[in-house]
């Protein structure tokens, strides 16, 4: 609804997740039956040019979510 109208306008598009985490997420539950073809539908040919990913250790991501209230909308 917002990403493939944006790009036909010229607009950069950010996105914090898109079907790569999906993909890292249900892969290392072992939930991978099937998922990169549902991932491939979902996207409908929408496709990211470029993926960065962030990286720290376990240690230090958990000192950084201490004290937050999950965000869930």
């Amino acid at each position: 609804e917002r990403i493939r109208p944006a790009l036909k306008r010229g607009i950069t598009f950010l996105s914090d997740r898109y079907s790569t985490a999906t993909l890292a997420y249900q892969g290392a539950l072992g939930l991978s039956d099937g998922l990169a073809e549902a991932c491939r539908f979902a996207e409908d040919g929408v496709r990211p040019y470029l993926t960065v990913m962030l990286d720290c250790p376990p240690r230090q991501a958990a000192k950084r979510r201490s004290g937050r209230k999950p965000r869930r909308r």
